[in-house]
């Protein structure tokens, strides 16, 4: 019984070390925040929060973000409506049809977007020492076909 426990262990190896790994960073990011007394975020309201930061596209709507970060539309009302309460963006209606809402940050929302890239550089850096940069690409090969094995796809890189 012990020996088949420790099989079954080993075979849930790596969804154990992902999962382990991500909470780590997790308490790591927020253990940063706090000591910076920064305002916490979720992590999807610091993703949007750059991804609105750094998009190319001229104006940003709620259907870039639900196609960006893959979620539903529940999901990203209620991310947003968050954010604007909390002043890190606004949605103002579009002159040409007022069911559209354009999403823009806040100089509020752009500070703690600031504050969090220089966070996540950090955090990057404490993840990457002693890691060369041919076993920093393996291993972000490695995670993208696990993505993909998942029916994933790869996470979205800054436009």
């Amino acid at each position: 019984m012990v020996e088949e426990q420790n099989d079954f262990l080993q075979q849930c190896r790596l969804g154990r070390e992902i999962s382990c790994t991500e909470h780590m960073i997790k308490r790591r990011i927020c253990q940063m925040e706090s000591e910076s007394g920064a305002q916490p975020l979720t992590g999807g309201q610091g993703a949007v929060l750059g991804y609105i930061m750094h998009s190319q596209k001229p104006e940003i709507f709620q259907k870039d973000i639900e196609q960006t970060f893959s979620v539903r539309r529940s999901t990203a009302t209620v991310t947003l409506q968050k954010m604007e309460q909390a002043g890190l963006i606004r949605r103002t209606a579009v002159k040409s049809d007022a069911r559209l809402k354009k999403i823009e940050i806040t100089p509020q929302g752009l500070a703690v977007a600031q504050h969090m890239e220089k966070c996540i550089a950090a955090m990057e850096a404490e993840l990457s020492r002693g890691i060369s940069e041919q076993e920093k690409q393996a291993f972000l090969k490695t995670l993208q076909k696990i993505n993909q094995n998942l029916g994933g796809t790869a996470c979205p890189e800054k436009e």
